[in-house]
C-alpha cells in the first residue's frame, strides 16, 4: 500500500513539474546587453520577480529605467464594469 502511494505521489509531483514548465526561458541581446523577457502580471512587484530570477530588485528597476518606488504595472489592465 505504502509502495502505492508513493508511486502515485511521485507521478502527480512529475506531473505538476512538466506542466508548470511550459513556456521557455529565451535569452535576447539588445544595446544594453543580454536580458530576458518578462509580462508583469497582477501582484508581482521587483521584489517578487528579482527572486524569480534571482536578480536584486534595484538593479532590474535601474536595468529598465524606472522607477522602485512606484511599483508595475500590469501588461494586461484591469477591467471594471
Amino acid at each position: 500500500m505504502k509502495k502505492l502511494f508513493f508511486v502515485m505521489f511521485v507521478f502527480f509531483a512529475v506531473t505538476k513539474i512538466a506542466v508548470s514548465q511550459t513556456s521557455p526561458l529565451i535569452i535576447k541581446s539588445s544595446d544594453k546587453g543580454l536580458h530576458l523577457d518578462h509580462t508583469v502580471i497582477a501582484k508581482e512587484g521587483f521584489f517578487s520577480i528579482g527572486r524569480f530570477y534571482n536578480v536584486h530588485p534595484k538593479f532590474l528597476a535601474d536595468y529598465n529605467s524606472l522607477d522602485i518606488n512606484k511599483g508595475l504595472i500590469s501588461a494586461r489592465p484591469s477591467v471594471y464594469h
